[in-house]
C-alpha cells in the first residue's frame, strides 16, 4: 500500500479527524541503537497542521488498565523522555493548551527497550474555510443539516446494467481506513464505512467525505455491483487513480453503472505466506465492504472469482497473524495473479486463558426453507452440512460433490485445476470447453444466488472452502430447474453453493 506522510497542506484531513490521533514510529531516530538502561519512551509532540513543536505539553504514560504510571512535560522543541517502571503494554496520552487531548494506540515495551514516537495532535479550533454562497446553497439542498462546509460532497447517479435506467434504492458504499497509511504497520487496519441510498431518479449524495485518506466507493443493488472506484481528496483536489484533478468547488460527481452477475468475470489468484515464506492455510480473504469472500486452502492458495473491475481492497486475516490489507487494480474480466510477496503475514500470537462455555446449540445463520422446498419438488440432488458431517469422511468440498447425483469428477490437468467437475449426462451445443479433451460438459456455478461461471472457468474445490458452506445442490437437467438458475449453459447442469 502506498504510504504518505502528513503535510501542512493536508489541513482538511485534520479537520475531518479532530478526534483521530496520528502517530508514527521513528525507526531511524538518532540514538535508536544506543545502549538502553531500563524501559524508555521518547519522542516529539508537534502540531499536525503546521508541524511546529508543542512545548509545555503533558505526555502521560498509561498502563493496560488506563492508569497513569509516569508523566513529563515537553521542552521548547516538543521533545520528551519517560522511563517506564517495567516491561509491558502501554499507551501515550498528550494534553496541551489549545489542543485536543489525544490518546494513541497501544504499544509493547520489552525489558531494557527504547521506543521513539512522533506524536501529532490537532488544534481545538480549526481555521474557517470560505465557501461561495451559491455553492453552500447547492450543498445544503443536497445534504440539508448534514452539510459540512470544509468537507467534499460526492454526488452521482446509479444506472442499471444494460438498460442504463436509474436505479431506485441502490446503496452507495464508501470505505476508508481510520488509521493513516504510515501508521498501519504498527497499529493495524481499521476501516470505517458510510453509505447513501439513491432516490427514484437514481441520484445519491454523500455529505462530508473524508479527506487525506484513500476511499474505495461502489454501488450495489440486490445482486448487481458497480465498478470499485478509488478516490483521495487532498490539496484542494482529488486523486482518481494516479491522476490529480483540482476542484474549484468541494463537489465531486461520481456516477456508477451496475454489472449483472454474468458480467462480473474478474478474478484474483494468490498465495498467503508469512514473513519466513511458509504458507498460511485457511486465511480468510475478503473484498472490504462487499460480500466477496474466500479462504485459502491448506497450502495457502486462494482464488476470488466473479469480481467487478476497479480498485479491489483485499483484506487477509488469520488467527495468530496481523491482518493485512492492500489495494489491487482489476481490469474488466481480468484474471489477475498476485506475486507471492503480496501477502507476507506477520505473526502476532495471542495467548488465551482457558474458558468454559455453556450455550444452546446456535441456530443456522442461513434459513434453508427454499432449499428444502426445492428438494421436495425437483429432481435435483441436495446435501446439507448436517448430512455430510454425519458421514464422517468428508474433508474437502470435492468429497461432498462426489455424493451428488449426476456429477462426474476426475483428476484435472494441473495444480491450478486439480479436479475436473463435469456433468455425467453429456452436453449440448455451446456447453463444451474446447481447451479440454473428451467433450466434457461443465455445470454452471452459483454462490448464494450469484453466478460465478462454469466449472471449467473456476476451481470449485479451491474457491469453496468446506468450512464456509451450509448446503449444496445440483440440478442436472433444465427440466424442473429453478428459473433463477436457468441461463445459457445450464444444459450441463447447475451447481449451487450456500454459505453459512
Amino acid at each position: 500500500m502506498e504510504r504518505r506522510f502528513m503535510t501542512p497542506a493536508s489541513r482538511s484531513f485534520v479537520r475531518f479527524t479532530l478526534a483521530t490521533i496520528l502517530f508514527y514510529v521513528w525507526g531511524t531516530m538518532p540514538g535508536r541503537t544506543a545502549p538502553v538502561s531500563g524501559q524508555i519512551v521518547r519522542g516529539q509532540v508537534v502540531d499536525s497542521l503546521s508541524g511546529a513543536p508543542i512545548s509545555g505539553g503533558s505526555v502521560i504514560l498509561l498502563d493496560v488498565s488506563g492508569s497513569e504510571t509516569q508523566r513529563t512535560l515537553t521542552d521548547t522543541e516538543g521533545l520528551f523522555l519517560i522511563r517506564a517502571p517495567s516491561s509491558g503494554t502501554y499507551t501515550l496520552r498528550v494534553e496541551a493548551e489549545s489542543f485536543l487531548a489525544s490518546n494513541f494506540p497501544a504499544f509493547a515495551l520489552a525489558l531494557d527497550q527504547m521506543e521513539a514516537f512522533r506524536l501529532l495532535v490537532s488544534s481545538e479550533r480549526p481555521p474557517a474555510v470560505a465557501v461561495d454562497p451559491a455553492v453552500v446553497q447547492l450543498l445544503e439542498s443536497a445534504c440539508g443539516a448534514d452539510f459540512v462546509p470544509d468537507q467534499p460532497v460526492i454526488l452521482g447517479q446509479v444506472l442499471a446494467p444494460g438498460s442504463l435506467e436509474p436505479v431506485d434504492a441502490a446503496e452507495v458504499v464508501m470505505t476508508w481506513p481510520t488509521v493513516p497509511d504510515f501508521l498501519q504497520a504498527h497499529a493495524g487496519y481499521e476501516n470505517a464505512t458510510g453509505a447513501a441510498a439513491t432516490g427514484s431518479t437514481g441520484f445519491y449524495a454523500i455529505c462530508g467525505a473524508p479527506v487525506g485518506t484513500d476511499i474505495v466507493i461502489h454501488a450495489e443493488s440486490q445482486r448487481a455491483v458497480s465498478e470499485l472506484v478509488k478516490l483521495r481528496f487532498e490539496n484542494n483536489g482529488v486523486f482518481v487513480g494516479d491522476s490529480f484533478l483540482a476542484m474549484t468547488i468541494p463537489i465531486w460527481r461520481q456516477d456508477f453503472t451496475l454489472y449483472s452477475g454474468g458480467e462480473m468475470t474478474g478474478s484474483i489468484r494468490g498465495i498467503v505466506v508469512d514473513t519466513s515464506g511458509a504458507r498460511v492455510a485457511n486465511a480468510r480473504i475478503t473484498v472490504v465492504s462487499t460480500n466477496f469472500m474466500t479462504r485459502a486452502n491448506l497450502v495457502g492458495d486462494f482464488n476470488l472469482t466473479g469480481l467487478p473491475p476497479g480498485t479491489v481492497r483485499l483484506s487477509v486475516e488469520q488467527v495468530g497473524y496481523r491482518q493485512m490489507q492492500t489495494d489491487v487494480l482489476l481490469e474488466p474480466g481480468q484474471a489477475l495473479t498476485l506475486p507471492s510477496t503480496a501477502f507476507a503475514m506477520v505473526r502476532a500470537p495471542v495467548a488465551l486463558d482457558p474458558i468454559a462455555v455453556t450455550a444452546e446449540r446456535p441456530e443456522r445463520r442461513r434459513t434453508l426453507a427454499e432449499f428444502e422446498k426445492r428438494r421436495a419438488t425437483t429432481t435435483g440432488s441436495f446435501m446439507t452440512r448436517e448430512e455430510w458431517t454425519r458421514l464422517g469422511v468428508v474433508d474437502e468440498t470435492v468429497d461432498v460433490l462426489r455424493r451428488l447425483r449426476g456429477l462426474r469428477i476426475v483428476r484435472g490437468p494441473d495444480l491450478t485445476q486439480p479436479w475436473l467437475i463435469t456433468s455425467s449426462r453429456g452436453g449440448g451445443r455451446g456447453s463444451f470447453n474446447s481447451t479440454l479433451t473428451g467433450g466434457a460438459c461443465f455445470p454452471l456455478v452459483f454462490l448464494d444466488r450469484r453466478y460465478l461461471g462454469n466449472t471449467s472457468q473456476i476451481s470449485v474445490e479451491r474457491s469453496m472452502n468446506l468450512m464456509d458452506l451450509e448446503a449444496v445442490e445440483y440440478h442436472s437437467s433444465t427440466a424442473g430447474m429453478p428459473a433463477e438458475f436457468n441461463r445459457t449453459g445450464a444444459v450441463c447442469g447447475v451447481l449451487v453453493f450456500w454459505t453459512r
